[in-house]
């Protein structure tokens, strides 16, 4: 029997860390266990459960076959997610590119037909809403073909997984790069500032001319700074806008980017002694913007399609 995947990417399971993967990596290998008869797996070779998928055939002992929905289907990725799917395409039994020519909304509903029809039946990660993977299962259900629906599957394993997530509560020590402190050249305003701090305390000057003063400060007198100035007047507004520009410019710098894609699935929590509990919490209470604008980058890190 020969068997096609179809599944959400990582945004919908569990995000793009090393450990949502293994968790989906589990899901398609019990199944496959527990169905002896598979002869194939196709993959369609998207981040999420189809490379999960892969995977899992691997580890069963399984061939599958990678099915790339045009060339340079990984050229936009991360490093890490393009050198992973590389390396899972190098261990395919074959490889099948189902559409010349570059990126197409239409080459992607393309591209799961021809995985549907060249199987027996589908095995699906759908949570039920409309999607890509929506799109697949219905054009499954068209031609007849068996569908399998592990989503129940998943949400089980992420129930027992729940207990045990990983939380950076300290932007301290190896994580000191996810402070606003850390240097990291971001340009604002026509100015080139050494930090994102820099760059959000200047940000409060009703007079645009200041904001170059903060430069020959250190980040920590860029604070008292502020305090000497006259906001701008839509400033609690614009606030969280400019915090959220200034952290994406932070993480366009591959280094910086990549300790970010480093911290996998855990919660980013910037926890501190000082009383901000609108930018992080301090003694378990807080709103942590800061901390929530990070997990929204690292998210967007991994999909830059």
């Amino acid at each position: 029997m020969i068997v096609a995947g179809t599944g959400h990417r990582p945004g919908k399971v569990g995000g793009y860390g090393e450990d949502a993967f293994m968790r989906l990596v589990g899901v398609a290998e019990g199944w496959l266990r527990s169905n002896p008869n598979v002869s194939e797996v196709i993959s369609g070779m998207a981040l999420g459960w189809d490379q999960a998928l892969a995977q899992a055939a691997i580890n069963v002992g399984v061939p599958f076959a990678a099915y790339v929905a045009f060339v340079g289907q990984e050229g936009k990725w991360p490093a890490s997610s393009q050198a992973k799917f590389h390396a899972l395409c190098k261990r395919a039994s074959r490889v099948v590119v189902c559409a010349s020519g570059g990126y197409a909304v239409s080459k992607m509903q393309t591209h799961s037909e021809r995985m549907v029809e060249d199987s027996n039946m589908v095995l699906a990660l759908w949570d039920g809403t409309p999607s890509g993977t929506k799109n697949c299962v219905d054009y499954a259900r068209s031609v007849g073909r068996e569908i399998v629906n592990v989503w129940q599957d998943w949400v089980t394993a992420g129930e027992e997984k729940e207990n045990a997530m990983v939380v950076i509560d300290r932007f301290i020590g190896e994580y000191r790069f996810l402070s606003n402190f850390w240097p990291a050249e971001v340009t604002m305003y026509g100015v080139t500032y050494p930090t994102v701090e820099h760059a959000y305390q200047a940000g409060k000057a009703a007079d645009a001319k200041r904001r170059k003063e903060v430069l020959p400060l250190t980040a920590a007198q860029t604070k008292s700074w502020a305090k000497s100035v006259k906001l701008r007047p839509d400033w609690e507004q614009f606030k969280l806008t400019a915090m959220n520009i200034l952290v994406r410019r932070k993480f366009e710098i591959a280094t910086l980017r990549e300790l970010l894609l480093a911290t996998g699935d855990a919660a980013l929590v910037e926890g501190n002694t000082w009383g901000d509990r609108f930018w992080g919490v301090c003694r378990g209470v807080g709103e942590n913007h800061l901390g929530k604008i990070l997990m929204v980058v690292r998210d967007e890190c991994h999909v830059r399609v």
